[in-house]
């Protein structure tokens, strides 16, 4: 089976990727796939002027491989993390929702927005994070455009990927949020739980995690890298074996 490993990434966030990309390559290796770190130029550039929709070349990729996990740069891997093809069935979307918690409301507001863009189709639930996402060969239609254009709105390219997974009637696999443990999920409403638990800590967003502090997003991947590897990181867990 072919299988890729994908994230975007280029030069301009080069401050946290080299604490996160060599965890990739060596998970890739693991899980039996290859690895590509996706710095072309999109097709659309939202507002922000961050380059989003690169996502969206998982599409062409599908061409080639059965199968692609993409995990999102701003992800730092955990010594617990399994093979998650094991765990996905091929047939299935697996990430991790977030219209849930705190962010209930908001990605449902984003949901309207969207479906009043593009029409409406009973979506008013199951909004992904594509922090890591697994999708087949069968699924390459959500990475298209609809009539043209791709939804630049709020969460742009996770909510355009969202409506077409809604819109062409896949089956997600929902994943437990120690895959994509993101600020959202140290919240009270969700047990307030460590993300050094987490088989996946996301530093989403602002990264909004309650010992941050001061320091800054590449600080707080940076400190927590050394915290969860330290100096001898590839020599006690096996999958960094690889």
């Amino acid at each position: 089976m072919s299988i890729l490993l994908a994230t975007n990434a280029d030069n301009s966030i080069r401050a946290y990727s080299k604490f996160t990309l060599p965890l990739f390559r060596k998970y890739a290796r693991y899980i039996g796939a290859d690895f590509l770190a996706m710095d072309h130029k999109p097709p659309v550039i939202t507002q922000d002027g961050k380059p989003h929709f690169r996502t969206m070349r998982l599409g062409e990729l599908l061409d080639h491989y059965e199968r692609i996990v993409y995990v999102d740069a701003d992800c730092l891997l955990n010594r617990n993390i399994p093979n998650i093809l094991d765990i996905v069935p091929a047939e299935k979307i697996g990430c991790v929702l977030e219209d849930v918690g705190s962010q209930k409301v908001e990605r449902r507001r984003v949901m309207e927005l969207v479906q009043a863009q593009f029409g409406s189709i009973g979506w008013s639930d199951k909004f992904i994070n594509n922090g890591i996402m697994v999708v087949s060969q069968v699924h390459k239609p959500i990475f298209q455009p609809i009539d043209g254009q791709y939804y630049l709105g709020w969460m742009s390219d996770i909510a355009h990927i969202s409506y077409q997974i809604k819109r062409f009637s896949f089956e997600i696999f929902e994943l437990d949020y120690t895959w994509n443990h993101m600020s959202m999920f140290s919240e009270p409403w969700n047990g307030s739980p460590s993300r050094f638990s987490s088989k996946i800590i996301h530093y989403a967003g602002n990264a909004d995690f309650a010992d941050r502090g001061r320091r800054s997003r590449v600080r707080l991947i940076k400190d927590d890298f050394q915290r969860v590897y330290g100096r001898c990181h590839y020599l006690k867990t096996a999958w960094l074996r690889h």
